[in-house]
């Protein structure tokens, strides 16, 4: 073979790999690009409030602009534990959270949770129920005035699940609908007489205020009982079922509601 095909055939292999080189480096950087197209809409602080997988505890997650993530989870018993990982963006609409320690130690693997990203929230798609329950796990933005999911519909009271396994179902859930409106004032039905008053949401918490009710009496009416229960209120999360569940008072009960 001549000197010349040497020459050449170099020059062919030299152009190939320069190539491929360009193409993983545009590669690498659509990859950058794209993360941090989507970080400062993920960017923030989220809350949630969980009542199943364990004792009764509130999540607050930060997640940071150079995509460290840090989970503080306060536990009713006033444990606190605070968990440090990362977070990336996965395409437009996911975020995938890597927890690797806690504030004692190093996981051996780390505690990943994929959630679906909204405007306001993030739902978890992907994680390990033994930790954070069945029954759904939503982190809702910090500094929000409510979950929008919490002012689309009316919701029929389901049933009231008390932490000693006691439940308490409506005679006729048709009677008993609760409506919060997005300017902080609710109204709510009963098998009686009718609700009013304010609420106040922000992040996972709710509280109900200065109930107010029509004054006519009914024989067994269970009007006094849901009354009660909503002044009870601390806390809402949605289950996977697409729920509200209003979590009461020092992890006492959880009442749940249906959409209208």
């Amino acid at each position: 073979m001549s000197r010349t095909k040497i020459m050449q055939i170099l020059k062919n292999k030299t152009a190939v790999i320069g190539a491929i080189f360009v193409l993983v480096l545009v590669v690498i950087a659509a990859v950058f690009v794209m993360k941090k197209v989507h970080a400062p809409e993920v960017v923030g602080v989220y809350t949630a409030s969980v009542v199943s997988a364990g004792p009764a505890r509130n999540l607050t997650l930060t997640l940071s602009a150079d995509q460290l993530a840090t989970l503080v989870t306060d536990y009713s018993n006033n444990n606190v534990v605070t968990e440090q990982g990362t977070w990336s963006a996965e395409g437009k609409t996911q975020v995938r959270l890597s927890l690797t320690a806690n504030n004692i130690r190093g996981y051996s693997s780390p505690v990943v949770i994929v959630f679906e990203r909204s405007r306001n929230s993030l739902e978890a798609i992907e994680y390990d129920e033994s930790l954070y329950g069945s029954e759904g796990l939503t982190l809702v933005r910090a500094g929000e005035a409510v979950d929008e999911r919490l002012t689309k519909s009316s919701w029929q009271w389901k049933e009231t699940v008390y932490s000693n396994d006691e439940t308490v179902r409506p005679k006729n859930p048709a009677q008993f609908q609760l409506t919060l409106g997005e300017d902080g004032r609710f109204s709510a039905m009963t098998d009686c007489n009718n609700l009013l008053g304010t609420y106040d949401a922000d992040g996972s918490e709710v509280e109900f205020e200065d109930i107010a009710s029509t004054k006519k009496y009914c024989e067994g009416s269970q009007e006094a009982a849901f009354t009660t229960m909503l002044s009870q209120a601390q806390g809402y999360l949605f289950n996977s079922a697409g729920h509200l569940v209003l979590v009461m008072r020092l992890d006492s009960g959880s009442i749940i509601f249906t959409p209208r």
